[in-house]
This record gives structure tokens, sequence and C-alpha cells, in this order.
């Protein structure tokens, strides 16, 4: 014999409509914080992996015997900049 459905009342409504509000705002928040989360951890891999690709190539660099002139150069750019930020 099937069950009967009972009425609902009307505080329950209430209660479930501020529930999903409720739920609604924590994932919001989360959804925030997950984001911000995700940038610091993405620009944070590019920084490791940049680097690591950097100093492989400076090896690389060394190894052919370049390096002696992208020094040079490199301190001629570094000079240039110093200067530059020099008060006057």
């Amino acid at each position: 014999m099937p069950e009967q459905s009972q009425p609902v009342p009307p505080n329950l409504t209430y209660e479930v409509s501020r529930l999903s509000e409720v739920i609604t705002k924590l994932y919001r928040r989360n959804s925030l914080w997950h984001s911000f989360m995700s940038g610091v951890f993405s620009g944070l891999g590019y920084v490791v992996g940049a680097s690591i690709v950097f100093a492989l190539l400076v090896y690389l660099l060394g190894k052919v015997n370049l390096v002696p002139v992208i020094g040079e150069w490199l301190g001629a750019v570094l000079q240039q900049a110093i200067g530059s930020m020099t008060p006057r």
C-alpha cells in the first residue's frame, strides 16, 4: 500500500531556501580562494620552469664557449640599466 504524502510545513520551505543560499555563498567564497591559489601555483610553476630552462641554456652555452661573449654583453646592459637608475 503506497504511503500518503504529507503536506510540507511552510518553515521547511524557508529553511531549504536559506540552506541553498548559504551553500551558494560558501561555493562562491571557495571558488574565489581556489582561483587565487590556482593562479599563485601556476605563476610559481612558470617561474621554476623558466629558471630550469634558463639554467640549462646557460650550461649548454658554456659548453660551446659562448658565455664570455654573453657575459660581456650582459655586463654592458647591466651598466646601462644601473646608470639610468642613478638620480640626476
